[in-house]
C-alpha cells in the first residue's frame, strides 16, 4: 500500500496521473492544478470555483478566489469613492487640457499659413511689378501720392529739412554774433577786489545753495547750478550786480555756448535780488541783533579747535539720524546751517543751546532767506546738547 501511495504522488507530480483524494478514489485531471510552468493548463469551469463551508459551490459571480478585491488600506467606504471621483476629475482635467493645447496649436498653425500665404501674395504682385490697372505697385502709389510724408511727425521732418544741423553748428557758422556778445559782456562792470577772493565767493555760493535747498530743488540740481555759475563768475569776472542784472541773462541766453546757464543765472538773479532787498529792508535791526549776538559768552578755546568741534557735529549727525529720526540729506543740511552759524559768530556750546541766541537768530534776515533752515538747526542743536548735558 505504501508503494502505491507513493507512486501515485511521484506520477501526480509528473503530471501523470491524477492524485487520490481522502475517500482512495481519483480526482478528475480537470481539478488537479499544474505543478510546472510547462504543463498545460487545463480550460476552466464551474468546478473550479472554491467550495464553501457548507460543501457547496459558490456561483461565479460571488466567487472569492476568482475577483480581486481592492486594497482599502484601512479608508472606509465614503473616502475610497471621494478619491475615486477626485481621480476620475483629474483624468477629465488632463483631457480638457490636452484639447485645448491642441486647438491652440492648431489655430496658430493656421494663422501662420496664412500670413506666410499673405506675404507670399504680396512678394508675388511686387514682383510682378504692377497691381492694377495703371500698372503701378501699391507701394510706389502710396510714395508717390506724399502720404508718406503726411505720417511723419514733426520732429522727423524738423530733422529731415536740416534744422538740427543748422541749429547745431550755428555758434561755428556765426562767430560774429559769439564776439559781439562776449564783447557786450565785456562791458558790464567787473568784480571788486574783495568779490573775487575765495572767501567771499565761498559764502556767496553757500547762500546760494541753502536758497535753492530751500526752494525744493534738490542736491543734485543744486550742485549742478552752482558749478555753472562758479565757472561763468571765474570766465567772465563780472560784478555780483552786473551777475544778476537782466541785461547779462539776456546775453548768456542769446548765446549758444551758454544757453545751458541760462537757468543757474535765473537762479541767481532770484536769489541776489532777494538777499540785497533782506539787506537793505532793516540795516539797523541787522546791526542790532549782530551786537546782542556779540555779547553771549565766547566759545573756549577747546571749544574752538577742530577736533572738538569734528566730534561734536559727529554726535549731532548721529542724534538726527537716530532720535529725531530725519533723513540723511537734511541731517547734513542741519548740521552744515549750525557749523556756519558756530563759525560766524563763534559763541560757546552752552550759549548757542541757549533760549536768547535761538531768538536772535529766528529775527535774523540771514533765517528769514534761509526759509528758516538756520532757526531749526539751532532749535536740534539745542535739544541734543541737552541730552548730552543730562548724560
Amino acid at each position: 500500500v505504501k508503494k502505491t501511495g507513493k507512486r501515485g504522488a511521484l506520477g501526480c507530480l509528473a503530471g501523470r496521473a491524477p492524485p487520490q483524494s481522502r475517500s482512495g478514489r481519483r480526482r478528475p485531471p480537470e481539478q488537479v492544478l499544474p505543478k510546472f510552468r510547462n504543463v498545460r493548463r487545463w480550460p476552466r469551469s464551474d468546478l473550479d470555483q472554491p467550495k464553501s463551508r457548507s460543501g457547496r459551490r459558490r456561483p461565479q459571480d460571488n466567487a472569492q478566489g476568482t475577483q480581486k478585491q481592492p486594497r482599502n488600506h484601512g479608508m472606509n467606504a465614503a473616502t475610497l469613492k471621494q478619491k475615486s471621483i477626485m481621480k476620475l476629475a483629474a483624468k477629465h482635467m488632463r483631457t480638457v487640457s490636452a484639447r485645448q493645447a491642441a486647438s491652440k496649436a492648431a489655430t496658430k498653425q493656421e494663422s501662420l499659413a496664412s500670413a506666410s500665404l499673405t506675404v507670399s501674395e504680396v512678394q508675388k504682385e511686387r514682383s510682378c511689378g504692377h497691381s492694377g490697372k495703371s500698372g503701378k505697385s501699391g507701394w510706389h502709389k502710396w510714395r508717390l501720392s506724399g502720404a508718406e510724408e503726411a505720417t511723419k511727425s514733426g520732429w522727423q521732418k524738423w530733422r529731415l529739412s536740416g534744422a538740427e544741423k543748422a541749429a547745431k553748428t550755428s555758434a561755428v557758422k556765426d562767430p560774429q554774433k559769439l564776439k559781439e556778445i562776449e564783447a557786450k559782456i565785456c562791458l558790464l562792470p567787473e568784480a571788486a577786489p574783495d568779490e573775487k577772493t575765495e572767501k567771499s565767493l565761498a559764502l556767496l555760493m553757500d547762500g546760494f545753495r541753502k536758497y535753492l535747498l530751500g526752494h525744493g530743488l534738490k542736491e543734485t540740481s543744486a550742485k549742478a547750478y552752482l558749478t555753472c555759475f562758479n565757472s561763468l563768475f571765474m570766465r567772465d569776472f563780472r560784478s555780483y550786480e552786473a551777475s544778476a542784472g537782466e541785461e547779462y541773462k539776456t546775453l548768456i541766453k542769446e548765446s549758444t555756448q551758454n544757453r545751458r546757464y541760462h537757468a543757474a543765472v535765473s537762479h541767481f538773479r532770484s536769489f541776489y535780488q532777494m538777499r540785497k532787498t533782506s539787506a537793505v529792508k532793516d540795516p539797523q535791526k541787522l546791526k542790532e541783533i549782530e551786537a546782542k549776538i556779540c555779547l553771549l559768552p565766547e566759545a573756549a578755546p577747546d571749544e574752538k579747535t577742530e577736533e572738538s568741534f569734528a566730534l561734536l557735529m559727529d554726535r549731532f549727525l548721529k542724534y538726527l539720524l537716530m532720535k529725531a529720526l530725519l533723513k540723511e540729506t537734511s541731517a547734513k543740511s542741519f548740521v552744515s546751517c549750525f557749523s556756519l552759524l558756530f563759525k560766524r559768530d563763534l559763541r560757546s556750546y552752552e550759549a548757542s543751546a541757549g533760549e536768547e541766541y535761538k531768538t536772535l537768530i529766528k529775527e535774523s534776515p540771514q533765517n528769514k532767506n534761509g526759509h528758516g533752515q538756520y532757526y531749526a538747526a539751532v532749535c536740534h542743536f539745542r535739544s541734543f546738547y541737552q541730552v548730552m548735558v543730562n548724560r
